[in-house]
């Protein structure tokens, strides 16, 4: 079955449009609609342990995670590379769009927490901290978003150097 899904997604990149300009922000927003396909797949072979569908995907998911981060930084830099005043209210624009959702959610699973009779207290909340652990569960990916949020504008905005993608080559 993974190999099915694989040529379907294959042909599917196939079939696109060709352009010079590979790495636009249409080619990689598609590329990116797939991957976010993988990692629903990746998922769902976490839970699906009997038969052959989805065994492959439960190693791939740190390939596509790796891939959708780069896509995603490369799209920055090349947008903070040809527009003027990328920058202004960056954070602004970036973070809202992210904290606002997340924040809404969060809310929503901790009444849905305390509805089972999971005790939140301020341990609760420490612990978040401490373990490194967020309130959704995989909810990682949207502390790493908003890190590298603020990596790349402290990096293109006060150093020359960039910063961001000298920690972007180091971590990945």
């Amino acid at each position: 079955m993974d190999i099915i899904i694989l040529l379907l997604i294959t042909l599917s990149i196939y079939l696109l449009p060709q352009n010079k300009e590979y790495l636009n922000v249409k080619s990689t927003s598609g590329l990116r609609g797939f991957l976010a396909i993988g990692i629903i797949f990746h998922h769902l072979s976490q839970w699906v342990t009997s038969g052959d569908e989805f065994s492959n995907f439960s190693y791939m998911g740190t390939y596509i995670v790796s891939i959708f981060f780069f896509l995603s930084a490369y799209g920055l830099y090349f947008q903070n590379e040809n527009k003027k005043n990328y920058l202004d209210n960056f954070l602004v624009k970036r973070l809202s769009k992210i904290l606002v959702p997340f924040f809404s959610i969060s809310l929503i699973y901790m009444f849905y927490r305390f509805l089972n009779g999971q005790l939140m207290d301020l341990d609760f909340f420490a612990n978040l901290f401490k373990k490194g652990s967020t309130i959704i569960y995989n909810g990682w990916f949207v502390d790493i978003i908003i890190l590298m949020y603020i990596f790349f504008y402290v990096s293109f905005k006060f150093f020359k150097i960039s910063l961001f993608l000298l920690l972007s080559i180091q971590y990945s």
